[in-house]
């Protein structure tokens, strides 16, 4: 309808059918969000872009039949000094040193920031690998029970011989 009108719309995707509706939100510290509804009765798997660049590393994102999400891109995690660049799951929750995260798909993927001396904890179901200093996480919900995971970040185990 954008197109129609003259306009080209920031945000986008590339799913055939068009139900889906995507708004961003951002604050005043550059944190923001990808709002995405999908309006049909039927799963949609996708990709996002933003003025024609492809979001979350080029991933796609899965929503369930009439169902939405919130996305987060460049979230501060303090007081730990961690940052979210961005994430195919949405978080529900930021508990101490870690993330609480809630799947919709049987893949998903989110790049992390975090600060030296922090690393994330071994989990069954997560892949984890870190390049150009982000860390990588690929979750594989087929071996995760339920819909929600946990990400928590541990001190590297390396201190002082005398304390």
């Amino acid at each position: 309808a954008q197109t129609r009108l003259g306009t080209n719309p920031g945000l986008d995707h590339d799913h055939p059918e068009r139900n889906l509706v995507l708004t961003p939100a951002q604050n005043d510290r550059g944190e923001r969000f990808i709002h995405a509804l999908n309006l049909d009765g039927f799963d949609k798997t996708f990709h996002i872009r933003d003025q024609g660049a492809p979001l979350f590393g080029g991933h796609p994102v899965t929503l369930k039949a009439r169902d939405g999400v919130m996305l987060p891109m460049n979230l501060g995690l303090e007081p730990v000094g961690a940052r979210l660049l961005w994430s195919t799951a949405e978080v529900l929750d930021r508990v101490q040193n870690g993330l609480v995260l809630r799947i919709a798909a049987d893949i998903e993927e989110l790049a992390m920031v975090l600060p030296d001396g922090r690393h994330l904890a071994p989990q069954d179901g997560l892949k984890v690998s870190t390049e150009a200093g982000q860390t990588r996480i690929r979750i594989e919900a087929r071996e995760i029970p339920g819909t929600e995971v946990r990400l928590r970040w541990d001190e590297t185990s390396s201190r002082s011989a005398t304390g």
